[in-house]
């Protein structure tokens, strides 16, 4: 129902907006009923609540989707920062050495 909302729109880009403070099981979840969209990319809120940046790496694999964005705090709305795939590997390494 919700595709056939978005096919009037036309070429827009669509991205699946999840909390990544939300339990692994749900997000692949989440990401798997959503996956009938034409999802170019994902974008975690909430990264402020959780030192867990596996989830993030999880469901971007198991959507085979690029994380683009990421926000935390609670200055709202904004706060997104851009991700690069390179940045968010290096912030889990860090996060798991000092761990």
């Amino acid at each position: 129902e919700l595709a056939a909302q978005l096919k009037p729109i036309g070429s827009a880009e669509v991205q699946l907006v999840l909390n990544s403070a939300y339990d692994l099981d749900l997000l692949l979840e989440q990401a798997r009923v959503f996956s009938a969209l034409p999802l170019a990319g994902l974008i975690f809120t909430h990264t402020d609540e959780s030192d867990d940046l596996s989830k993030l790496w999880n469901v971007a694999l198991a959507a085979e989707l690029p994380v683009t964005f990421r926000s935390g705090g609670q200055a709202m709305p904004g706060g997104f920062q851009s991700v690069l795939p390179e940045t968010l590997f290096d912030q889990w390494v860090s996060a798991v050495m000092q761990s």
